[in-house]
């Protein structure tokens, strides 16, 4: 009889499956509090607080107008970045305080995701989790980020990672997780290596694929990006394989392969953890589906298939590549999940359709945001469009609860940013628009230069986006275009930058790059 690798076409790790227990669950979920906290992002925390599997509209009770958090004994007050840097391995020797304030974490988040812990907690800018960031929009709280640098300056470290993968770098403490592929798409990587030296600590084949499907030339069979626990990783290759790897161990706790979907052109969605389940988006030539799984065993929760009418007959334009986002909005928790030919709401917890919006553009690739009450979604190729959305509706809300749409120079694969009030779109061939979030009102508009496919992030103040010739440029947010600087490496990007540790760590075709105050590289 074949071994668990074996069946499940996994090369070198071993098979534990692990069940569902309450110590587990206490382990990975952890509130940092204490009297007189003060909270200096309270927005953040509310786009922060779903990802734990708690109500946003919580925290309200938590703060006071000063925003200073009284409740010491719920230890449910946090800032966004303590908020996620604080899920560290449960230490045991604690396990008495934890039993006495377990009823009441739960009775006041009404989940057991919500608990006490005063275990010691990650410095702050050592974590990022998944695509886009802590808090799914691609912000970053580090502060002291270089805005020139080159080949020979301010660059740390600069590693070669072998293969082919647009998927971003994940971060979690002193350790990166990357995926990858080799060039035929029969074996799928993942790579583990320093944060600070740039060395590569593990590098494991974990699928093997007999035979991969056609990809285009601009995307891969490593594009979805890896998601991080505190002693997990989840880590996707789309339809290929989903895969639970424990982080210190390396064993692999569950596996999914049978999520079958024709990835024609490249997977992807990327998956997304909140609270105890995950989600992912697989928008293929043949099927398009949404699913969400329990993440401690991989077992499917729900299932919901998109609709079979999307006016077209061509699969081309049924596929698509969005990661969603998770929000509480209306009074439901809602899971927003664009694809070809429009975007859908669904109820996290059964999957059942709560509102859809129809368009005509197909293939679409950006991350949505929810900010100021609104969700904003671009449309992807054929004819691009950005989205407001009223998510209170029900149904088809097409005609009833788009605030606002803009058609001109609007990105099919950059995700775009929010800031203050305004909107931040860098178009594929290379031109930086600012809307007014409320209103769509055009505020600027400014042509970069070059091809862009990775997705922009926001730190220190400034914006940071990377093109796919290697050219990198910063821009302060405002309403006027300024640019602070432009730089080079030598060759371009198609995943997106992150920021962990005060550094961004940039993925090029060929290197990571740690990308620092230093001056020497190593």
């Amino acid at each position: 009889m074949r071994s668990p690798a074996a069946r499940y076409g996994i090369v070198g790790a071993s098979i534990k499956f692990v069940n569902p227990s309450v110590l587990r669950l206490i382990d990975r979920w952890k509130v940092l509090g204490d009297d007189g906290l003060r909270i200096k992002r309270k927005r953040r925390i509310k786009q922060a607080l779903p990802y734990l599997g708690m109500k946003t509209d919580l925290s309200e009770t938590l703060f006071h107008e000063n925003g200073v958090c009284p409740l010491r004994e719920s230890a449910a007050c946090v800032s966004s970045t303590v908020l996620f840097r604080s899920m560290q391995t449960f230490n045991k020797n604690q396990m008495t305080n934890l039993h006495a304030t377990l009823r009441f974490g739960r009775s006041l988040l009404g989940t057991v995701a919500a608990i006490l812990l005063v275990a010691p907690v990650l410095n702050a800018g050592e974590i990022w989790p998944g695509f886009r960031g802590p808090t799914a929009d691609g912000h970053a709280d580090d502060t002291g980020l270089p805005v020139t640098w080159s080949e020979a300056e301010n660059i740390a470290w600069k590693t070669p990672i072998h293969g082919l993968g647009w998927s971003c770098p994940s971060i979690w403490g002193e350790r990166i997780w990357v995926t990858t592929a080799n060039e035929e798409g029969t074996e799928l990587s993942y790579l583990i290596l320093d944060r600070d030296s740039g060395q590569i600590l593990r590098d494991e084949v974990l699928f093997t694929v007999a035979h991969p499907r056609f990809r285009h030339k601009f995307n891969t069979y490593a594009s979805p990006t890896p998601f991080l626990e505190a002693d997990r990783a989840y880590l996707s290759w789309g339809s290929y394989g989903l895969a639970c790897v424990d982080s210190d161990t390396y064993d692999v706790l569950w596996v999914r392969r049978d999520l079958e979907c024709d990835d024609y052109r490249g997977p992807g969605a990327s998956p997304v953890i909140y609270g105890d389940t995950l989600y992912s988006i697989y928008d293929g030539f043949d099927y398009q589906f949404v699913i969400a799984l329990d993440k401690w065993t991989g077992d499917t929760i729900w299932r919901t298939d998109r609709p079979a009418d999307f006016h077209t007959d061509n699969g081309d334009q049924k596929k698509a590549y969005a990661t969603p986002i998770v929000i509480d909005a209306a009074g439901r928790r809602q899971l927003i999940c664009p694809t070809s030919k429009g975007a859908f709401s669904y109820d996290a917890d059964t999957g059942q359709e709560i509102w859809r919006i129809n368009y005509s553009g197909f293939s679409g690739s950006c991350r949505p945001l929810y900010e100021q009450g609104r969700v904003i979604i671009t449309a992807g190729f054929n004819a691009a469009e950005v989205f407001s959305i009223d998510p209170s509706g029900r149904g088809d809300v097409t005609d009833s609860h788009i605030v606002w749409r803009s058609t001109k120079s609007i990105p099919s694969k950059p995700s775009p940013l929010f800031i203050d009030g305004l909107l931040y779109l860098f178009e594929d061939k290379g031109i930086a628009t600012c809307l007014d979030a409320m209103t769509g009102e055009s505020i600027w508009r400014e042509r970069l230069g070059g091809n862009y496919t990775s997705s922009p992030v926001y730190a220190d103040g400034r914006i940071f986006v990377f093109n796919e010739e290697g050219d990198a440029t910063v821009l302060k947010p405002g309403r006027e275009p300024d640019i602070v600087a432009r730089n080079k490496l030598d060759d371009g990007c198609l995943a997106s930058p992150v920021v962990a540790d005060g550094a961004l760590f940039v993925r090029t075709r060929t290197h990571l790059y740690r990308i620092d105050a230093s001056t020497v590289v190593r």
